[in-house]
């Protein structure tokens, strides 16, 4: 079996007990879509300022989308993971500004394939309700040897949410026994699938220092991640914006 490792550097956020005047899972204001792309704390503090406020086009994959950042390295066909974000007051509907912090979009392989790697060597062994939706857990049985031996994925399973429809695909894959939290602290990557492509949402939380991961919002964080994307989305306009943002080759 083939192992991938991603090029990923990502800056993640997250709350200790110290900071409790803060809460990282607030909800988030309503949109504003007089805002600027790239404006606001939230891009200040990542200190990416290479672009106006109307910032730039990348290619991911086969998609071309609006982003705030710069220093990307060409990339043939949109080969290439980024750490993602811009305004999130541009964004209709969107439940968490979290959602923006430790989001990377990963164009290196498709999604089909990242979901085919997800199941190989694993075991439908139950099913969970998260929130109001319903996830089959896949247990890796894979020698004993291999380092990720017994570990559990959490699968969006539409056949088995049938008022759940309008969910994206997505996997759930926590460094710890899911039942663990929050008496204990672990990370979580929510992985969610857009067409050809997909977006990597990562969590740290729970233990006695740690904010808890907001476990049973994940299906809310999904489909804010599938609204994020869908907003910055250009592809059907890129033609006419060549001639007023720069594109990143």
């Amino acid at each position: 079996m083939y192992k991938y490792f991603l090029p990923l550097i990502v800056v993640i956020a997250f709350a200790s007990k110290s900071t409790a005047d803060h809460d990282p899972y607030e909800s988030a204001p309503p949109a504003d879509l007089s805002q600027a792309w790239c404006e606001g704390d939230f891009y200040q503090t990542h200190g990416e300022r290479d672009y106006s406020q109307e910032g730039a086009i990348a290619q991911i994959g086969p998609y071309f989308f609006r982003i705030c950042r710069g220093k990307l390295s060409p990339e043939p066909d949109g080969q290439r993971v980024i750490r993602f974000f811009y305004n999130p007051r541009r964004v209709k509907g969107l439940r968490f500004d979290k959602t923006m912090t430790g989001l990377m979009v990963i164009g290196t392989f498709t999604w089909q394939r990242k979901y085919a790697i997800s199941l190989s060597g694993a075991e439908l062994v139950e099913t969970r309700a998260i929130g109001d939706v319903t996830y089959e857990i896949y247990q890796y049985f894979r020698p004993r040897s291999d380092p990720i031996w017994g570990r559990k994925i959490y699968l969006y399973a539409p056949e088995r949410n049938p008022d759940q429809q309008n969910l994206p695909p997505h996997i759930i894959d926590c460094s710890k026994e899911l039942d663990l939290h929050p008496t204990k602290s672990m990370s979580c990557s929510l992985q969610v699938g857009y067409d050809q492509i997909w977006a990597s949402l990562l969590f740290i939380g729970g233990g006695p220092e740690r904010t808890p991961i907001p476990v049973e919002a994940f299906p809310i964080f999904a489909q804010d991640v599938l609204r994020v994307l869908q907003a910055a989305d250009v592809t059907d306009e890129v033609d006419a914006l060549k001639s007023t943002l720069p594109i990143l080759d």
